[in-house]
């Protein structure tokens, strides 16, 4: 059974709050939704918000009526419904004079040296030794709001450690299960587990904890694997924030076996398929080949939205116009893809049926629907360096060695299948290079680097909290890694390992670049081998004989004669990825035919195609975790498609 601690419980007392013992094999099976509202709901009854904030107020709404929202929890004075005439013992006990409430009041307030009350001064400013009564308390620094006007119970003292050198372990908030009436036992969460599916706010129990998923972008680590496990993975600190606690013995999670490293492919590269067989999935006959006619119908309505696409869609932040990603480079690389192709593969723009230039623009728009989502919001051409380890100054560093690979993968390993492992690059460890594009928000990493250990010994971090601008400093600091830099800086001054435990950039040239992040040496290989210098050289056509994309991978972002390689390489994954996706029943052109010849009403499509980009399957979370921001990929993809059909 949960029992609250002395001091807890006294504390809790004192505000007429009953704790009920709560035994744990007596409650249904929860799903961490419905455990995460149920807490809500009773802590709010209560009083009690939870401590951590995110965009808005938790739940702004009261809890609904019923017998236990105004009865126990609260000394009669719950917010969760009013008396009626038959709770006069009810109003009895909350008819108390004004001096019986104000002495609760002043003892709620100073029933803990730890907890701020408007009758203490504020101590971080001088000379300010009386309190003003009229203002509401002053927050402690770095210590999360309650939310609420009573006071908490003091938490429950807790000592964790983390095999992480940067792991910074977030402090437990309330550690009381309340209830909502006498007698009633609390619910407990499930435990965690790997085969499940969290989302943020989502709540489980482990080692006698409550944990609450973080919310977006750190849901997706929920699910990841167990370096993730609340209180037990290596970094579970980037996915959970403890809540509550839990004191049953049957929280205790059952063993988890130990994870196989994972290496995840974010953008796999598909094994060539054999000839799609005919027939659509809308019943129509159609070998998915474009149609010359409606080839040019397509680029005559693309050309008529022109303005319209510059100005709605290749958009940075969604509001000023990319300087990355321009419709003059998209039409460019659309017809190089369309007419020529890559290895007889065409991107498919329809067929001769009455709805075949729908076809086309439904694939344009999944195509510039996942763009969007991937590097045209960022303006960003090169990856940026977004893993971060908790740490350092500011509460998070981000390796410089991220080059090498992000969430524990290894770009250098992304090989071919074996059939085509003829076409990979080879890696050079003396090749040496710098990125073009780099997030831009203030104090953002620089762009990647690679090089050999002869250059860079070891690699550290990006410190984004280094003010560079001092010109007051002796010597003086200015910003120079790029254009517009207003804060950090490359810190090498000792070794700081990525996730998967690099502590050098040798041989790490092979980053995400291009519209769709064309990454590793199997695809930086095969657009060599069929568009690029390996073409030319053994004797294939090539409509880029000069262009070597194994010696100078970063050549398709900082070209200036060819602008249309950005959409070139994120075309070329698209057609090796997308249109030849064909696994356990799912195929990528039936699929569109099927949502065109249906109305196009529904996000089973681009959620399917949501999660092949992002996670390599269509049905996710496919071992690596849930899509990540597949209500906004499928959001882009409708905006693309009402633009371009109206």
């Amino acid at each position: 059974s949960i029992r609250p601690s002395p001091s807890a419980a006294a504390a809790a007392a004192s505000e007429g709050v009953v704790v009920a013992t709560v035994r744990h094999d007596e409650q249904p099976h929860l799903t961490p939704r419905q455990y995460g509202e149920g807490l809500r709901r009773k802590r709010l009854a209560a009083g009690i918000r939870s401590g951590r904030r995110r965009d808005g107020p938790r739940d702004a709404s009261p809890p609904p009526d019923d017998e236990s929202s105004g009865d126990g929890v609260d000394g009669g004075r719950g917010r969760g419904r009013k008396p009626v005439d038959g709770d006069k013992d009810k109003r009895k006990r909350s008819k108390r004079s004004k001096k019986d409430k104000s002495k609760d009041k002043n003892d709620g307030k100073n029933d803990g040296k730890n907890k701020p009350g408007k009758n203490k001064p504020d101590k971080n400013k001088p000379g300010k030794n009386k309190p003003d009564k009229n203002k509401p308390p002053k927050k402690p620094p770095n210590k999360k709001p309650s939310g609420g006007s009573k006071p908490k119970p003091k938490p429950r003292p807790q000592t964790s450690s983390s095999s992480s050198g940067f792991a910074n372990e977030p402090s437990s908030s309330q550690n009381l299960l309340q209830n909502d009436k006498p007698g009633r036992e609390s619910d407990c969460p499930p435990t965690w587990s790997k085969e499940r599916r969290y989302a943020g706010g989502d709540l489980v129990a482990a080692k006698g904890r409550v944990y609450e998923c973080k919310p977006h972008p750190h849901d997706g680590w929920c699910s990841h694997n167990a370096q993730f496990e609340p209180s037990a993975g290596v970094h579970w600190t980037m996915a959970w924030d403890a809540v509550d606690s839990c004191d049953c013995g049957e929280c205790t999670p059952e063993p988890t076996p130990k994870p196989v490293k994972p290496r995840p492919t974010p953008r796999p590269v598909r094994p060539t398929q054999p000839s799609r067989p005919s027939g659509s999935g809308g019943g129509s006959k159609s070998d998915f080949t474009n149609n010359k006619s409606t080839v040019q119908r397509v680029y005559d309505m693309l050309d008529n939205k022109r303005s319209s696409i510059d100005g709605s869609i290749f958009l940075y932040q969604g509001k000023e116009p990319s300087t990355v990603y321009r419709y003059e480079g998209f039409i460019s690389g659309l017809r190089i893809m369309v007419e020529d192709g890559v290895a007889k593969k065409h991107f498919y723009l329809g067929d001769g049926s009455p709805n075949g230039h729908l076809y086309g623009l439904a694939n344009i728009a999944a195509f510039l629907g996942q763009s969007m989502k991937e590097t045209i919001q960022y303006d960003a051409c090169d990856e940026n360096n977004w893993d971060y380890l908790a740490g350092g100054a500011g509460g998070v560093v981000y390796p410089l060695s991220n080059a090498c690979g992000q969430l524990e993968q290894d770009y250098q390993d992304y090989h071919c299948p074996e059939h085509e492992r003829h076409m990979e690059c080879e890696v050079d460890s003396k090749m040496s290079l710098t990125g073009t594009t780099h997030a831009k928000w203030y104090g953002a990493p620089g762009p990647f680097f690679c090089g050999p250990k002869s250059e860079y010994e070891q690699t550290g971090i990006w410190d984004h909290t280094y003010a560079c601008n001092d010109p007051w400093a002796n010597p003086p600091r200015s910003c120079d890694v790029y254009e517009g830099q207003k804060a950090g800086r490359y810190d090498n001054s000792r070794a700081v390992a990525n996730r998967n435990g690099r502590t050098d950039v040798e041989g790490c040239c092979w980053w995400g670049r291009g519209v769709i992040q064309t990454t590793g040496i199997c695809n930086f290989g095969k657009l060599n081998y069929y568009l690029g210098a390996r073409a030319k050289k053994e004797g294939r056509d090539s409509r880029y004989p000069k262009v070597d994309f194994c010696k100078d991978p970063g050549i398709i972002c900082s070209s200036r004669e060819h602008k249309e390689l950005k959409w070139i390489a994120g075309m070329f994954y698209w057609l090796e990825s997308l249109q030849s996706y064909d696994e356990r029943g799912w195929n990528y052109m039936k699929e569109l035919h099927k949502f065109v010849d249906g109305g196009m009403t529904d996000n089973s499509f681009i959620d399917g195609v949501s999660g092949v980009v992002n996670r390599g399957c269509h049905d996710p979370p496919c071992g690596t975790g849930p899509v990540d921001g597949i209500q906004e990929r499928a959001g882009n993809f409708n905006k693309v498609l009402t633009l371009l059909t109206s």
